[in-house]
Protein backbone atom coordinates (compact mmCIF):
# COMPACT_ATOMS: atom_id res chain seq x y z
CA UNK A 1 0.00 0.00 0.00
CA UNK A 2 1.42 3.37 -1.04
CA UNK A 3 1.15 6.18 1.51
CA UNK A 4 0.67 9.60 0.06
CA UNK A 5 2.96 12.44 1.11
CA UNK A 6 1.41 14.53 3.86
CA UNK A 7 2.04 18.27 3.58
CA UNK A 8 0.71 21.74 4.33
CA UNK A 9 0.01 24.62 1.98
CA UNK A 10 0.11 28.38 2.61
CA UNK A 11 -1.51 30.84 0.19
CA UNK A 12 -1.12 34.60 0.21
CA UNK A 13 -4.07 36.04 -1.72
CA UNK A 14 -4.18 39.20 -3.81
CA UNK A 15 -6.59 40.40 -6.48
CA UNK A 16 -4.50 39.24 -9.45
CA UNK A 17 -2.28 36.47 -8.08
CA UNK A 18 -1.86 33.73 -5.50
CA UNK A 19 1.52 33.23 -3.82
CA UNK A 20 1.74 29.60 -2.72
CA UNK A 21 4.19 27.81 -0.44
CA UNK A 22 4.17 24.00 -0.29
CA UNK A 23 6.95 21.98 1.35
CA UNK A 24 9.21 25.03 1.19
CA UNK A 25 8.71 25.49 -2.56
CA UNK A 26 7.30 28.78 -3.79
CA UNK A 27 4.84 29.31 -6.65
CA UNK A 28 3.12 32.38 -8.04
CA UNK A 29 0.01 31.83 -10.14
CA UNK A 30 -2.92 33.86 -11.42
CA UNK A 31 -5.95 34.14 -9.17
CA UNK A 32 -8.09 32.44 -11.80
CA UNK A 33 -10.05 29.20 -11.67
CA UNK A 34 -8.14 27.54 -14.55
CA UNK A 35 -4.74 28.44 -13.08
CA UNK A 36 -5.68 27.15 -9.63
CA UNK A 37 -7.01 23.88 -11.04
CA UNK A 38 -3.85 23.46 -13.11
CA UNK A 39 -1.64 24.04 -10.05
CA UNK A 40 -3.56 21.52 -7.93
CA UNK A 41 -3.39 18.84 -10.62
CA UNK A 42 0.29 19.41 -11.41
CA UNK A 43 1.79 20.04 -7.96
CA UNK A 44 -0.53 18.02 -5.71
CA UNK A 45 -2.47 15.33 -7.57
CA UNK A 46 0.23 14.20 -10.01
CA UNK A 47 2.93 14.34 -7.31
CA UNK A 48 0.75 12.15 -5.08
CA UNK A 49 0.59 14.65 -2.20
CA UNK A 50 -2.13 14.88 0.41
CA UNK A 51 -2.34 18.33 2.02
CA UNK A 52 -3.48 17.95 5.62
CA UNK A 53 -4.56 21.58 5.54
CA UNK A 54 -4.38 24.56 3.19
CA UNK A 55 -4.37 27.94 4.89
CA UNK A 56 -5.08 31.43 3.56
CA UNK A 57 -6.18 34.69 5.14
CA UNK A 58 -9.51 36.43 4.88
CA UNK A 59 -8.84 38.97 2.11
CA UNK A 60 -12.00 40.90 1.32
CA UNK A 61 -13.71 37.96 -0.45
CA UNK A 62 -10.80 37.55 -2.90
CA UNK A 63 -10.09 34.18 -1.29
CA UNK A 64 -13.46 32.63 -2.22
CA UNK A 65 -12.44 31.29 -5.63
CA UNK A 66 -9.32 29.56 -4.30
CA UNK A 67 -11.32 27.99 -1.46
CA UNK A 68 -13.89 26.56 -3.87
CA UNK A 69 -11.20 25.13 -6.15
CA UNK A 70 -9.44 23.28 -3.34
CA UNK A 71 -12.76 21.99 -1.96
CA UNK A 72 -13.59 20.66 -5.44
CA UNK A 73 -10.52 18.41 -5.04
CA UNK A 74 -11.65 17.48 -1.49
CA UNK A 75 -8.64 19.26 0.03
CA UNK A 76 -9.35 20.83 3.46
CA UNK A 77 -8.83 24.59 3.45
CA UNK A 78 -8.99 27.04 6.35
CA UNK A 79 -9.59 30.79 6.20
CA UNK A 80 -7.51 32.19 9.04
CA UNK A 81 -8.31 35.38 10.91
CA UNK A 82 -5.60 37.99 10.11
CA UNK A 83 -5.20 38.89 13.80
CA UNK A 84 -4.34 35.29 14.70
CA UNK A 85 -1.86 35.01 11.85
CA UNK A 86 -0.29 38.32 12.93
CA UNK A 87 0.10 37.08 16.52
CA UNK A 88 1.60 33.82 15.24
CA UNK A 89 4.03 35.82 13.08
CA UNK A 90 5.23 37.86 16.07
CA UNK A 91 5.61 34.73 18.21
CA UNK A 92 7.60 33.10 15.38
CA UNK A 93 9.91 36.10 14.96
CA UNK A 94 8.51 36.74 11.48
CA UNK A 95 8.81 40.52 11.00
CA UNK A 96 9.74 40.99 7.34
CA UNK A 97 6.86 41.14 4.87
CA UNK A 98 6.83 39.99 1.24
CA UNK A 99 4.26 37.91 -0.62
CA UNK A 100 6.64 34.94 -0.61
CA UNK A 101 7.36 35.21 3.12
CA UNK A 102 3.64 35.59 3.87
CA UNK A 103 2.90 32.38 1.95
CA UNK A 104 5.64 30.55 3.87
CA UNK A 105 4.27 31.91 7.16
CA UNK A 106 0.78 30.66 6.30
CA UNK A 107 2.22 27.21 5.53
CA UNK A 108 3.74 27.14 9.02
CA UNK A 109 0.49 28.42 10.50
CA UNK A 110 -1.42 25.63 8.73
CA UNK A 111 0.85 23.09 10.42
CA UNK A 112 0.42 24.85 13.78
CA UNK A 113 -3.42 24.76 13.72
CA UNK A 114 -3.87 21.46 11.86
CA UNK A 115 -4.79 19.51 15.02
CA UNK A 116 -7.73 21.83 15.68
CA UNK A 117 -8.76 23.09 12.22
CA UNK A 118 -9.97 20.42 9.81
CA UNK A 119 -11.08 22.72 7.00
CA UNK A 120 -13.87 25.28 6.64
CA UNK A 121 -17.16 24.52 4.90
CA UNK A 122 -17.57 26.49 1.68
CA UNK A 123 -20.73 28.57 1.75
CA UNK A 124 -23.39 28.17 -0.90
CA UNK A 125 -24.05 30.91 -3.45
CA UNK A 126 -27.36 31.66 -1.72
CA UNK A 127 -25.62 32.11 1.66
CA UNK A 128 -23.01 34.40 0.11
CA UNK A 129 -25.76 36.49 -1.49
CA UNK A 130 -27.58 36.59 1.84
CA UNK A 131 -24.44 37.84 3.61
CA UNK A 132 -23.88 40.54 0.99
CA UNK A 133 -27.47 41.77 1.27
CA UNK A 134 -27.13 41.73 5.06
CA UNK A 135 -23.99 43.89 4.76
CA UNK A 136 -25.92 46.44 2.68
CA UNK A 137 -28.73 46.34 5.24
CA UNK A 138 -26.34 46.97 8.16
CA UNK A 139 -24.67 49.87 6.33
CA UNK A 140 -28.03 51.47 5.56
CA UNK A 141 -29.19 51.03 9.15
CA UNK A 142 -26.03 52.80 10.33
CA UNK A 143 -26.50 55.66 7.87
CA UNK A 144 -30.18 55.96 8.81
CA UNK A 145 -29.41 56.19 12.52
CA UNK A 146 -26.67 58.80 11.93
CA UNK A 147 -28.94 60.87 9.68
CA UNK A 148 -31.76 60.87 12.22
CA UNK A 149 -29.32 62.04 14.91
CA UNK A 150 -28.04 64.86 12.70
CA UNK A 151 -31.58 65.92 11.79
CA UNK A 152 -32.40 66.48 15.47
CA UNK A 153 -29.72 69.21 15.58
CA UNK A 154 -30.59 70.80 12.23
CA UNK A 155 -33.10 73.42 11.16
CA UNK A 156 -34.59 75.01 8.06
CA UNK A 157 -33.75 73.57 4.64
CA UNK A 158 -31.24 71.09 6.07
CA UNK A 159 -34.02 69.35 8.02
CA UNK A 160 -36.05 69.01 4.83
CA UNK A 161 -33.11 67.39 3.00
CA UNK A 162 -32.51 65.01 5.91
CA UNK A 163 -36.17 63.93 5.82
CA UNK A 164 -35.84 63.12 2.10
CA UNK A 165 -32.72 61.05 2.79
CA UNK A 166 -34.43 59.22 5.67
CA UNK A 167 -37.46 58.36 3.53
CA UNK A 168 -35.19 57.03 0.77
CA UNK A 169 -33.19 54.85 3.18
CA UNK A 170 -36.32 53.48 4.85
CA UNK A 171 -37.71 52.54 1.43
CA UNK A 172 -34.43 50.83 0.50
CA UNK A 173 -34.38 48.91 3.79
CA UNK A 174 -37.87 47.57 3.08
CA UNK A 175 -36.76 46.44 -0.39
CA UNK A 176 -33.59 44.78 0.97
CA UNK A 177 -35.62 43.01 3.66
CA UNK A 178 -37.83 41.53 0.92
CA UNK A 179 -34.73 40.57 -1.10
CA UNK A 180 -33.28 38.75 1.93
CA UNK A 181 -36.56 36.92 2.49
CA UNK A 182 -36.63 35.93 -1.18
CA UNK A 183 -33.09 34.50 -1.04
CA UNK A 184 -33.93 32.45 2.05
CA UNK A 185 -37.13 31.07 0.54
CA UNK A 186 -35.36 30.16 -2.72
CA UNK A 187 -32.72 27.97 -1.03
CA UNK A 188 -33.88 24.71 0.57
CA UNK A 189 -31.15 24.62 3.25
CA UNK A 190 -31.58 28.24 4.29
CA UNK A 191 -35.36 27.81 4.36
CA UNK A 192 -35.00 24.68 6.52
CA UNK A 193 -32.91 26.54 9.08
CA UNK A 194 -35.15 29.61 8.94
CA UNK A 195 -38.33 27.59 9.52
CA UNK A 196 -36.70 25.87 12.50
CA UNK A 197 -35.42 29.09 14.09
CA UNK A 198 -38.76 30.89 14.07
CA UNK A 199 -40.38 28.04 16.01
CA UNK A 200 -38.42 29.19 19.07
CA UNK A 201 -40.61 31.51 21.16
CA UNK A 202 -38.61 34.72 21.30
CA UNK A 203 -36.94 34.44 17.88
CA UNK A 204 -38.79 36.45 15.25
CA UNK A 205 -38.29 36.60 11.50
CA UNK A 206 -35.86 39.53 11.72
CA UNK A 207 -33.69 37.75 14.30
CA UNK A 208 -33.74 34.52 12.27
CA UNK A 209 -32.62 36.37 9.12
CA UNK A 210 -29.81 38.07 11.02
CA UNK A 211 -28.56 34.80 12.52
CA UNK A 212 -28.59 33.01 9.16
CA UNK A 213 -26.49 35.79 7.60
CA UNK A 214 -24.14 36.62 10.48
CA UNK A 215 -23.75 33.13 11.95
CA UNK A 216 -23.46 30.68 9.05
CA UNK A 217 -21.75 28.18 11.41
CA UNK A 218 -25.06 27.60 13.23
CA UNK A 219 -25.67 23.86 13.47
CA UNK A 220 -22.07 22.95 12.58
CA UNK A 221 -20.38 23.50 15.97
CA UNK A 222 -20.83 22.09 19.46
CA UNK A 223 -22.48 24.10 22.23
CA UNK A 224 -19.24 25.49 23.69
CA UNK A 225 -17.90 26.54 20.29
CA UNK A 226 -21.11 28.30 19.20
CA UNK A 227 -21.40 30.18 22.51
CA UNK A 228 -17.77 31.29 22.25
CA UNK A 229 -18.18 32.31 18.60
CA UNK A 230 -21.14 34.55 19.41
CA UNK A 231 -19.36 35.96 22.45
CA UNK A 232 -21.67 34.82 25.25
CA UNK A 233 -19.35 32.28 26.90
CA UNK A 234 -17.76 33.73 30.07
CA UNK A 235 -13.96 33.92 30.12
CA UNK A 236 -12.04 33.55 33.38
CA UNK A 237 -9.24 35.92 34.37
CA UNK A 238 -6.83 34.76 37.06
CA UNK A 239 -3.32 36.01 37.69
CA UNK A 240 -1.55 35.19 40.95
CA UNK A 241 -3.85 36.24 43.76
CA UNK A 242 -5.98 38.30 41.39
CA UNK A 243 -9.20 36.53 40.43
CA UNK A 244 -11.95 38.30 38.53
CA UNK A 245 -15.44 37.07 37.77
CA UNK A 246 -15.97 35.47 34.38
CA UNK A 247 -16.92 38.04 31.75
CA UNK A 248 -17.81 37.95 28.06
CA UNK A 249 -16.09 39.78 25.23
CA UNK A 250 -15.40 39.49 21.52
CA UNK A 251 -17.46 37.32 19.22
CA UNK A 252 -19.85 38.18 16.39
CA UNK A 253 -21.22 41.62 17.25
CA UNK A 254 -24.30 41.66 15.00
CA UNK A 255 -25.23 38.05 15.77
CA UNK A 256 -24.96 38.85 19.48
CA UNK A 257 -27.02 42.02 18.98
CA UNK A 258 -29.81 40.03 17.31
CA UNK A 259 -29.61 37.42 20.07
CA UNK A 260 -29.86 40.13 22.74
CA UNK A 261 -33.25 41.24 21.38
CA UNK A 262 -34.40 37.61 21.29
CA UNK A 263 -33.31 37.17 24.92
CA UNK A 264 -35.27 40.26 26.00
CA UNK A 265 -38.43 38.82 24.47
CA UNK A 266 -37.82 35.26 25.69
CA UNK A 267 -37.11 36.35 29.28
CA UNK A 268 -40.63 37.82 29.37
CA UNK A 269 -42.75 35.57 27.13
CA UNK A 270 -40.99 32.18 26.93
CA UNK A 271 -42.00 30.20 30.05
CA UNK A 272 -38.75 28.24 30.25
CA UNK A 273 -36.50 31.28 29.76
CA UNK A 274 -38.60 33.46 32.07
CA UNK A 275 -38.32 30.86 34.85
CA UNK A 276 -34.57 30.56 34.23
CA UNK A 277 -34.11 34.36 34.20
CA UNK A 278 -36.21 34.87 37.36
CA UNK A 279 -34.28 32.13 39.18
CA UNK A 280 -30.95 33.81 38.38
CA UNK A 281 -32.24 37.18 39.59
CA UNK A 282 -33.54 35.58 42.79
CA UNK A 283 -30.09 34.06 43.36
CA UNK A 284 -28.50 37.50 43.28
CA UNK A 285 -27.33 37.76 39.69
CA UNK A 286 -27.30 41.18 38.06
CA UNK A 287 -29.92 41.69 35.34
CA UNK A 288 -27.34 41.86 32.56
CA UNK A 289 -25.60 38.71 33.82
CA UNK A 290 -28.93 36.89 33.83
CA UNK A 291 -29.75 38.16 30.35
CA UNK A 292 -26.41 36.99 28.96
CA UNK A 293 -27.07 33.57 30.49
CA UNK A 294 -30.42 33.54 28.68
CA UNK A 295 -28.65 34.49 25.44
CA UNK A 296 -26.25 31.58 25.92
CA UNK A 297 -29.12 29.17 26.57
CA UNK A 298 -30.95 30.35 23.46
CA UNK A 299 -28.01 30.09 21.04
CA UNK A 300 -27.10 26.62 22.35
CA UNK A 301 -30.71 25.53 21.86
CA UNK A 302 -30.95 27.05 18.36
CA UNK A 303 -27.67 25.38 17.39
CA UNK A 304 -28.98 21.99 18.53
CA UNK A 305 -32.29 22.52 16.72
CA UNK A 306 -30.54 23.22 13.41
CA UNK A 307 -28.05 20.37 13.90
CA UNK A 308 -30.72 17.80 14.78
CA UNK A 309 -33.37 19.24 12.42
CA UNK A 310 -35.91 19.51 15.24
CA UNK A 311 -38.43 22.26 15.97
CA UNK A 312 -38.56 23.92 19.37
CA UNK A 313 -40.97 22.35 21.82
CA UNK A 314 -41.52 24.00 25.16
CA UNK A 315 -41.25 21.60 28.08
Amino acid sequence: MVTKNKCFVGIDVSKATLDISIEGKYFKIKNEKSSIYRFIEKEIVLKDKTPSLVCLESTGKLERQAMRCFVDFKIPIHKAHPNRVYSFAKASGHFAKTDKLDAQLLEKYACFVSDKEKGDPVLSEATLELQELRSVEKDLMGFLHATKCRMQRSSGTATKRYKIQIKFMETELNIIEKNIESVIQSDSELKRKYDLLITYKGVGKKTARALLADLSELGLLDKKEIASLVGVAPKLYESGTKKLKGHVFGGRFFARKALYMAALVASRHNKEMKAFYDRLIANGKAKMQALIAVMRKIIVCLNAMVKDNKEYKMA
